[in-house]
């Protein structure tokens, strides 16, 4: 492979890691010593509410950068136990994006069966499929956590492979101001983590193979009533990746405040 071929791997991997994030805004702090009731963790964050749709103003900090601008959620019903939640990030300075996460409720609990994000002008499409990556039991208390197979196939790079981890916790109670009022939410985080790897294929003009890895762990603070869904949503990431062994990594910050939603009764 050549320099400029090195040159262009990087700079995808790079744009890829400041995009792959989930979009997310304004903490203030919780207590959370008395005992916490089990949750219905689809029925508090409204992952299953079809028709549903939520807005937020939204903050986003990287690398020394930040971008303001509107988060639009949606829930799409793919079947009786299958729910799409849609994200649709316009922020200005930055590119727009598309997100997808599909839901599942299984025998034993909640399920995150993939994850797909695209730019609005096609220069990244992403899919993240992973293979029974259990978020919580029937009811969600305390904390919980899985492993799963994890499978990225994504623009200019070679489909990557590796292992997810989730942990799930209720954190506890806290009072939230946002744009669209003041509530008594419930915290819930979700950290996900992983490492995947795969290599470029050789071909006949001389480039040679070369492996590409990726890590990274991606923080996702829920504030949550039941009824509304998610009033307020921090996301923070670290993630890196490397290709012949140079490499890039990306910390990003982004804080989303709900200013107004229609939710529709599962």
């Amino acid at each position: 492979m050549s320099g400029n071929q090195y040159s262009h791997l990087l700079s995808t991997l790079e744009s890829l890691e400041q995009r792959k994030l989930f979009s997310a805004h304004g903490i203030s702090h919780f207590s959370a010593n008395a005992p916490q009731p089990a949750i219905n963790f689809l029925a508090e964050t409204g992952f299953n509410a079809a028709g549903s749709t939520w807005t937020y103003d939204s903050n986003t900090h990287y690398g020394g950068h930040s971008a303001n601008g509107t988060v639009t959620t949606s829930v799409q019903e793919d079947d009786s136990t299958s729910w799409d939640w849609n994200i649709a990030t316009d922020a200005a300075g930055a590119d727009n994006t598309t997100q997808n996460l599909t839901w599942e409720q299984g025998s034993s609990g909640v399920y995150l069966a993939s994850n797909s994000l695209s730019t609005n002008d096609g220069y990244v499409n992403e899919d993240i499929n992973f293979d029974n990556l259990q978020v919580c039991g029937s009811t969600l208390s305390k904390k919980f956590s899985s492993t799963s197979p994890v499978e990225i196939d994504t623009t200019d790079l070679p489909e990557l492979d590796g292992v997810a981890k989730v942990t799930t916790s209720v954190l506890g109670n806290k009072k939230v101001t946002e744009p669209a009022g003041t509530f008594n939410a419930t915290e819930i985080s979700m950290v996900i983590s992983y490492k995947a790897s795969g290599s470029t294929d050789a071909d006949d003009a001389g480039a040679k193979s070369v492996k590409v890895s990726a890590k990274g762990t991606d923080k996702q603070t829920f504030y949550v009533i039941d009824g509304v869904g998610i009033v307020k949503l921090i996301s923070s990431a670290s993630e890196s990746a490397t290709a012949a062994g140079h490499g890039t990594k990306v910390n990003l910050t982004t804080t989303s405040d709900l200013s107004s939603y229609d939710y529709e009764t599962p």
